[in-house]
């Protein structure tokens, strides 16, 4: 007898709400990716966003406003800097479609960032403008380089 196999996943969004219709990210990873289909998917309701994904889908990059929302739904396999971040842009799942990783790249993308410009952060005051999920990264990234205070400026004052 033989076993039918669910065919295996390969597709890969970048996976936000409906601000994300313009973005070129399909066109310039499937130019270098070619054995992946990487594809928006927009949905306003991230909770839906990601049922779905896990449905259908290798893994997703997450973007506004999901961010935060992603930690909360994978926290039980979020690395050390998501969790620290308290938000994730990237989940890879498995080929039943549970999540195997949830990582934020966004603070080793900071770090490697300023040490490429020069910029020394260690002993300095960081300002962070915004409190989304990507400005979580950043604080993190400046506290991991080792600033002596990080300010964050936000519309709102209960989240900066």
């Amino acid at each position: 007898m033989t076993v039918a196999r669910a065919p295996e996943r390969r597709a890969l969004w970048l996976l936000g709400d409906t601000r994300i219709a313009a973005s070129p990210s399909p066109l310039l990873h499937n130019a270098i990716h070619l054995d992946e289909r990487y594809q928006l998917h927009a949905d306003d309701d991230a909770g839906r966003a990601f049922a779905a994904a896990e449905a259908e889908v290798r893994g997703v990059n997450v973007t506004a406003p999901h961010k935060i929302k992603a930690f909360e739904r994978y926290r039980g396999v979020a690395d050390d800097r998501a969790s620290a971040c308290g938000a994730v842009n990237t989940v890879v799942y498995d080929d039943d479609g549970h999540a195997e990783v949830a990582a934020n790249t966004y603070v080793h993308g900071a770090m490697t960032a300023w040490r490429r410009a020069g910029l020394l952060v260690e002993g300095r005051v960081v300002a962070v403008i915004g409190a989304g999920g990507a400005a979580r990264a950043v604080v993190v990234a400046a506290h991991e380089a080792g600033a002596s205070t990080v300010v964050v400026h936000a519309r709102r004052r209960d989240r900066a």
